[in-house]
């Protein structure tokens, strides 16, 4: 007859045990859900921020394209000025040749 009162000690003991722990994981359930209440409120902050910055960097990358196009535009142009510059220094070029080669063939009295 020990055998069954042994049984019966350990299911009280167990019972109370329980419901301990059914006290206990009642508070760690509301602890959970203030927490995800929590992390909730942080998401709806943080995409607000995030949809704020998304803005003034668009913003800010349409004002650096349109300085970029201004400054690309008059860097086109002097390279322009350029070409027609390197055009007049080969004109320039071929006279000053053309002359040293007839001094040249005068000197060796090729002409």
């Amino acid at each position: 007859m020990a055998v069954p009162a042994r049984k019966i000690e350990t299911e009280e003991l167990m019972e109370g045990r329980i419901a301990r722990l059914e006290t206990h994981t009642e508070h760690i359930l509301k602890d959970v859900q203030e927490i995800r209440q929590d992390v909730k409120g942080i998401h709806e902050k943080m995409d607000k921020r995030f949809s704020e910055l998304d803005q003034k960097i668009d913003t800010k990358t349409k004002e650096l394209d349109q300085k970029f196009d201004t400054k690309f535009g008059e860097l086109m142009k002097t390279l322009e000025s350029m070409k027609l510059g390197r055009a007049w220094d080969r004109v320039w070029m071929l006279l000053a040749m053309g002359a040293l080669l007839s001094v040249m063939a005068r000197g060796f009295k090729w002409i």
